[in-house]
């Protein structure tokens, strides 16, 4: 179950997810610091946002995004992978 740690959301104990109130049109960065294959970002928008990912040197990352809900998407990777999800 995920918990708050200031304003971070922590989940696995390893997945570190920067919380903050959306204002209309917001964007909602997800920080993943430690390496996974598999990203779950739960989020404040209430919609399908889309979804840009950036490796820590900026560069775009691909991945597979599911939906599982309108505050929850999961992205799925080749391999292990760091970096920066900007929802919208």
């Amino acid at each position: 179950m995920p918990r708050f740690d200031g304003d971070r959301l922590v989940l696995n104990d390893r997945l570190l997810v920067t919380s903050r109130e959306p204002a209309p049109s917001a964007n909602y960065i997800h920080v993943q610091t430690t390496a996974s294959d598999i990203w779950t970002i739960d989020h404040p928008l209430s919609k399908l946002p889309s979804v840009t990912l950036y490796d820590f040197s900026g560069n775009v990352m691909f991945a597979d995004v599911q939906y599982v809900s309108k505050n929850r998407v999961v992205l799925r990777f080749s391999q292990p992978a760091t970096g920066k999800a900007t929802l919208n």
